[in-house]
């Protein structure tokens, strides 16, 4: 994720003024939320096998219910479905032209 992040930093210094964003630079960017939003749920699902038990408390040293509720969220609040067919479309479109 480290490594994705910092690629995602370096291609956005590369560019001296970000007015419209070419093609290339939304796909990237997409894919980047795409992963790193499936990314974090796997770390915390993780996580939560390592608990075991204690993870699905409420509250206490090991409480995971928060952490996963929060990772969901990446996912949920911008759908990476949508994301992957919107990605998709504008690819299709860069490609006839």
């Amino acid at each position: 994720m480290r490594e994705l992040t910092g690629a995602a930093v370096r291609r956005i210094d590369s560019n001296d003024a970000i007015l419209l964003p070419k093609a290339a630079d939304v796909v990237f960017m997409n894919n980047l939320k795409v992963s790193t939003s499936s990314m974090c749920v796997d770390v915390v699902s993780g996580a939560l096998m390592v608990t075991g038990l204690a993870g699905y408390q409420e509250e206490g040293t090991y409480a995971m219910g928060r952490m996963l509720r929060d990772a969901y969220g990446g996912l949920i609040m911008v759908n990476n479905d949508r994301l992957i067919t919107d990605t998709a479309q504008l690819l299709l479109s860069v490609r006839t032209w």
